[in-house]
């Protein structure tokens, strides 16, 4: 869970996230939620596969590795 805080935050202050604070990159969100290891419950639920799709596929990519140099070390 620190590691979403700190992914989000960071996104923040780099101007990656809208007004609302959420990353403008969906493979983003999709790290960080898949990292704070949390669940979406009812019709959220029905999004789960596609949001570990987009990090798996983000992890291949080097997205995530990023993410986690750039704001957890």
């Amino acid at each position: 869970m620190e590691n979403f805080i700190k992914i989000f935050y960071g996104l923040a202050s780099d101007g990656l996230t809208n007004k609302k604070g959420k990353p403008k990159n969906f493979a983003h969100l999709a790290v960080a939620l898949i990292i704070s290891d949390s669940n979406a419950t009812g019709w959220m639920s029905l999004l789960l596969p596609v949001i570990r799709s987009v990090a798996k596929r983000a992890k291949k990519n080097g997205t995530e590795k990023w993410l986690l140099d750039r704001y957890c070390n």
